[in-house]
């Protein structure tokens, strides 16, 4: 299995020495707990990459509306997609796109009760 740092070092390698790292480390590894088997290292540093952006664009005070839904030229104009079908507190990870890499990697995961212990159980 790939490790968190690995993954990290590919997509964002500034965030590994982010002073904030271990402590989303730790609050990733409890928040998804072990419900993506072998891609849960992925779903770890796409949480991390996720929180750390919507940290950042917080201090910056700037707004992540959504995804690009419709763009016009004349008279200029953009329209957002904001998905709000996940309930409560999941509902941000679609203002990040790693959020929504997130979401698409939870989807696509295969279930297999063979690799859960009495633990996960």
């Amino acid at each position: 299995m790939i490790s968190v740092e690995a993954y990290l070092q590919v997509r964002k390698p500034a965030a590994l020495t982010d002073p904030r790292y271990s402590l989303f480390l730790a609050q990733a590894q409890e928040a998804l707990g072990k419900e993506l088997g072998l891609h849960l290292n992925r779903a770890i540093s796409l949480l991390i990459l996720h929180w750390m952006a919507m940290d950042d664009r917080d201090t910056a005070g700037n707004a992540v509306p959504g995804m690009i839904q419709e763009e016009r030229e004349g008279q200029l104009g953009r329209k957002y997609l904001q998905d709000f079908t996940l309930s409560g507190k999941q509902s941000d990870l679609c203002q990040t796109r790693y959020g929504m890499e997130l979401i698409s990697l939870k989807k696509s995961a295969v279930f297999c009760p063979r690799t859960l212990t009495m633990e996960g159980l």
